[in-house]
């Protein structure tokens, strides 16, 4: 790691550091000995697989009904230092929005020339849920270790975030994981089982209800919360951003489950489409909430089914990535004319894509099947739905039975509906999510520094120095 002088300028490395590297045999004979695709062939053969992978949007069967609403989420977290004599003492911030967009009224074309922006202000609305969390150094009492500390901080949230509409809608993240993990949509679970005492790690199965239990062999506290297994990734030194990302991730899951939840008690739930913004996964030591979360959407889809209610688009859609760069390559060949819909068993992923052996791809991660399109005006998506008929995504390995997705049609025609030419490939809902969630960087991370410091009972310091700008000429 470089050193950084008074100006806030990194050490510069002696620009013939690089010689040791290109003339030491030992480095040439690791390149030499390193396996390359044959691009010529792997071009001709990429564009074989993508004739047999792809359909058109018009040759999927239209089951579903007009999408009217659109409900998206997000998240974005942000990690901030609070003491400048102790620079590892570090606070996290995460938001998670959810957009409610009118695409009757958001969509509709205007009176006169232009557009009103007070009825697209009308068109939508954000619900935001907001949360810090100690993730270095700073803890909640003396001795108390970051893993602990953080599993704390997890658990007041989750006890403490309200969601929904109705009074009988409303729940917490806590109630929400019992419906989701070992629960169903209707019923939650009376317990948690947690498989070993983060703090003396003895042996369960710990039942854990809605509250915290003592530990039966230390007495610490067992929350709820453990069975996602956070603390596992708290890094013991330095910054914990990684462990607040899962705990993003984690959250983004469990309200983007509750708000189809809630919209699948009316029969406005057919005409709403519902995005999370990312694939439909949960990665880290919480992954196995997947399981769960893929249970839970196929209920759903059943009791409407049983209800005569046709399911609307579920969809994650992901924006950055090896598989959104191979998409765009596809497009860039001519292989995804507009309108254009392929299918991804694990095969072609892991021939083109992650190449690896032939495991399923995403078995221990995803609860959702990934997907490439074209929309009408060329914008390019990568996104994953549901497989709602039972059973699990990983079971079309091989083939994907595109019956088990009968979402797919809505789907795409929704993709088709809802762009704009604000951003890259992007879409009306996801945007507007983005937009309440969202933490700006550069003076962002310094309001929200200043915020903690002045709650925690700290002088604010001042903003660090800056290297000196030059005027452009």
């Amino acid at each position: 790691m470089p050193y950084v002088n008074e100006s806030g300028n990194h050490e510069r490395a002696d620009r013939l550091n690089h010689r040791g590297l290109i003339v030491d045999p030992a480095v040439t004979a690791a390149l030499k000995g390193m396996n390359l695709p044959d691009r010529a062939m792997a071009r001709d053969r990429i564009q074989d697989d993508i004739g047999a992978l792809r359909t058109s949007r018009l040759d999927l069967p239209l089951v579903g009904r007009a999408t009217s609403r659109a409900v998206a989420v997000d998240g974005s977290p942000a990690e901030v230092e609070v003491l400048p004599d102790f620079p590892a003492a570090r606070v996290g911030y995460l938001q998670v929005a959810v957009a409610h967009v009118d695409l009757n009224r958001m969509l509709a074309p205007p009176a006169d020339r232009f557009v009103d922006p007070r009825e697209i202000g009308r068109a939508a609305v954000g619900y935001v849920l907001k949360s810090v969390i100690p993730t270095s150094v700073i803890n909640y009492r003396d001795g108390q270790d970051q893993p602990a500390a953080i599993r704390q901080a997890v658990d007041t949230i989750f006890r403490a975030s309200r969601m929904g509409d109705s009074e009988d809608d409303l729940a917490s993240l806590t109630d929400v994981l019992l419906h989701v993990w070992p629960g169903t949509p209707d019923a939650p679970a009376a317990f948690l089982e947690v498989r070993k005492c983060p703090s003396c790690g003895c042996e369960g199965p710990h039942r854990v209800g809605s509250a915290a239990i003592s530990c039966p062999s230390c007495r610490e506290p067992i929350y709820p919360t453990d069975v996602l297994q956070l603390h596992l990734e708290v890094a013991p030194e330095g910054s914990n951003l990684t462990v607040l990302g899962r705990l993003m991730n984690v959250v983004e899951v469990l309200v983007f489950l509750w708000f189809i939840r809630c919209f699948a008690q009316g029969s406005e739930y057919q005409h709403t489409a519902f995005i999370l913004d990312g694939p439909l996964s949960v990665h880290g030591a919480a992954a196995d909430l997947k399981r769960g979360a893929e249970r839970f959407l196929q209920a759903v889809h059943e009791t409407a089914t049983r209800r005569g209610w046709k399911s609307p688009p579920i969809l994650g859609l992901q924006k950055t990535g090896v598989l959104v760069d191979h998409a765009h390559q596809l497009a860039s060949l001519d292989l995804l004319p507009p309108g254009t819909l392929v299918e991804l068993p694990d095969g072609y992923l892991r021939r083109w894509v992650v190449p690896g052996p032939a495991s399923a791809y995403g078995k221990d991660t995803d609860f959702g099947r990934r997907f490439l399109y074209r929309t009408q005006d060329g914008r390019v998506h990568v996104f994953a739905v549901p497989r709602l008929s039972g059973g699990t995504v990983t079971d079309d390995r091989l083939a994907v039975n595109r019956n088990a997705y009968p979402t797919l049609r809505t789907t795409v025609d929704l993709l088709d509906t809802v762009g704009t030419r604000l951003y890259e490939d992007a879409v009306i809902p996801v945007a507007l999510a983005h937009n309440y969630a969202s933490l700006p960087v550069g003076i962002g991370s310094e309001v929200l520094r200043t915020h903690a410091q002045v709650t925690l009972g700290i002088r604010p310091t001042a903003l660090p120095p800056q290297p000196p700008r030059w005027p452009h000429r």
